[in-house]
């Protein structure tokens, strides 16, 4: 993942060595330093879990409104004809905003200098910005307003994950760490639900729609700031480096200087993937279990529920467990067969009822995953203590990139399983449970854990 040369001719250094100021007989040079891994603190601040929850509830609540329920719903109304490619197009876009400016933003904030830390004007920046992209989408009339509106606030959403993602390792003990992710994970859940249900309320109030997420992002985000200690980097503790340079810093990266960082990152790209075969349960219920449109409504009710209950239950059980039992790279192992047993069941459903336990350990899997891969992911974080934004802002590719990659390889494998006897969509299934099963034997080569 090393960019190493472009039009602007050599841009990127060894992988092993940064540079940094010092000052050597009252003069101040700029000499090579080989960072360490990254340093946790000792001790967890009360106040910063405090601030990570609760902005991470108000940025949720913001940022999922409109993917959930407010986009299809304005995007239909401007572009009835068009609808479904306008709301790719929207969707694609914001994907792509965030993949790129995230770890540029990253790299930024383990660089800030300002008085108010390292983390808070990323913070505030962007939240600032979000807000910006949800009112513009809020009286939006026209498409391109609209989908202005929506990458507005991707590239908001970007500046704030490059300080946001580096709160937990920067706040929080390692061995609380799987549980605070836990709540984390719970807290975005409740976001995520509480955004659907508001928004459904709000449907012929466009300004509101947007406008109310906006308000909490405010409010929510004001808080943190101030319940925030956040670490105040010396000028003498950065690189100095052109701005140019500082850009690419967010995604140079050189996969054989930190073997554990990239192994952990390929197996969470990966079990990403397969999570994105388990989108077409409609589908499996209509054209495999029969189920009529009359009885249609009530059974998404139902399986929405059982993936609520089963997502709220796993990230509560995998940051409890992640916490006390360590050897995260096992417990990924674990959590990957787990998915694929949801994914087998699945495939030979033949009722209603398995098939909804199958979606429902399908969903503790998945809520399991989310605060143990990422206590893990804290534990190999590479570049020393001044480039923990950098790194954990690159891992959100591995979230958002097969998110993109794998709506596109759906039909293709619905279409080889149609040729078998037990049909596209269960063959969908027992690959989902494969690929989520190859994602966790990858982090085997995960070495020397301490």
């Amino acid at each position: 993942m090393s960019i190493s040369g472009s039009g602007f001719g050599e841009i990127s250094r060894p992988a092993d060595t940064a540079f940094v100021a010092a000052v050597v007989d009252g003069e101040r040079v700029t000499e090579p330093m080989t960072p360490t891994m990254h340093e946790p603190p000792q001790r967890t601040s009360r106040r910063g879990i405090a601030a990570i929850l609760i902005l991470t509830f108000g940025n949720g609540f913001a940022t999922l409104m409109p993917p959930l329920v407010a986009l299809p719903v304005i995007i239909g109304r401007i572009d009835p004809e068009g609808k479904a490619n306008s709301l790719g197009l929207a969707l694609g876009l914001s994907a792509l905003a965030l993949l790129i400016f995230a770890p540029i933003f990253g790299a930024v904030s383990d660089r800030t200098t300002s008085r108010l830390g390292m983390r808070r004007p990323g913070i505030i920046g962007g939240t600032l910005v979000i807000v910006g992209g949800l009112f513009t989408q809020g009286v939006a009339q026209s498409l391109p307003v609209l989908i202005g509106g929506v990458v507005l606030m991707a590239f908001g959403a970007a500046i704030l994950t490059g300080s946001y993602a580096a709160l937990i390792p920067d706040q929080v003990a390692p061995a609380s760490r799987g549980r605070v992710l836990g709540f984390q994970s719970l807290m975005l859940v409740l976001a995520g639900v509480s955004a659907a249900f508001v928004g459904a309320e709000l449907l012929d109030n466009q300004v509101a729609l947007f406008g109310g997420g906006a308000v909490l992002m405010i409010v929510t985000s004001a808080i943190a700031v101030v319940l925030l200690r956040d670490r105040i980097l010396d000028k003498n503790e950065v690189s100095q480096l052109p701005v140019l340079r500082t850009l690419v810093e967010g995604f140079r990266y050189n996969p054989k200087s930190a073997p554990n960082y990239s192994w952990v990152w390929a197996s969470r790209f990966i079990i990403t993937l397969s999570t994105t075969f388990g989108g077409f349960s409609l589908y499996f219920m209509t054209d495999q279990l029969g189920v009529t449109e009359e009885q249609l409504p009530g059974l998404i009710t139902l399986s929405t529920l059982v993936n609520l209950a089963g997502t709220v239950v796993g990230t509560l059980v995998g940051g409890f467990i992640s916490g006390k039992l360590g050897r995260l790279p096992n417990l990924v192992i674990i959590v990957s067969v787990i998915f694929a047993i949801g994914g087998v069941l699945a495939a030979f459903s033949t009722t209603v009822p398995m098939f909804m336990l199958a979606l429902g350990i399908i969903a503790l899997a998945i809520g399991s995953f989310l605060p143990v891969d990422g206590a893990l992911v804290m534990a190999v974080l590479p570049g020393g203590k001044g480039e923990t934004g950098k790194y954990m802002s690159i891992i959100t590719i591995a979230d958002q990139l097969p998110r993109s990659i794998g709506p596109l390889l759906v039909p293709a494998i619905i279409a080889l399983g149609a040729v078998v006897p037990l049909g596209g969509y269960s063959v969908l299934y027992i690959v989902m449970g494969i690929v989520a099963v190859a994602g966790g034997l990858i982090v085997r080569r995960v070495k020397n854990l301490g």
